[in-house]
């Protein structure tokens, strides 16, 4: 049995094919928004100033690969509060981050139903009539 062109869903790597992270990087990167990849190496820049472990483009394209599937608005969110509360200063980096978006995308139904439940929802709007018409 001849195994071919199977891929890991975790890490991206592909059984029977050369690897080079920078490629596949880049392959990443194209199907996002130029918004989100300048956010993205925002992030990548602070991770690699405060943790030298990080440094290291293998864990980058797991990190990329790992996210792949998630909606960039998750994405954005995740590296906002990411940055917001210092994270990086703290030692934590790629793998916190990448938990961080997979945790909320994973959730996100379930938060938002219940802040439903919490604050309800808003009143239909009411358009009135004018008398005599």
């Amino acid at each position: 049995m001849k195994v071919s062109n199977l891929k890991c869903p975790c890490c991206g790597y592909v059984y029977n094919e050369t690897y080079n992270p920078t490629k596949k990087i880049e392959q990443l990167i194209k199907k996002r928004s130029k918004t989100l990849v300048n956010e993205l190496r925002k992030v990548f820049m602070l991770i690699n100033r405060n943790i030298p472990a990080d440094r290291n483009i293998d864990l980058q394209y797991k990190f990329l690969q790992a996210i792949s599937k998630v909606d960039s608005k998750i994405i954005k969110w995740a590296i906002n509060r990411y940055v917001m509360s210092n994270y990086h200063l703290s030692g934590k980096g790629l793998s916190y981050l990448k938990n961080m978006i997979l945790n909320h995308n994973k959730n996100a139904k379930v938060i938002s139903e219940n802040e439903r439940k919490s604050r309800g929802i808003s009143p239909k709007i009411i358009t009135l009539k004018k008398k005599g018409s």
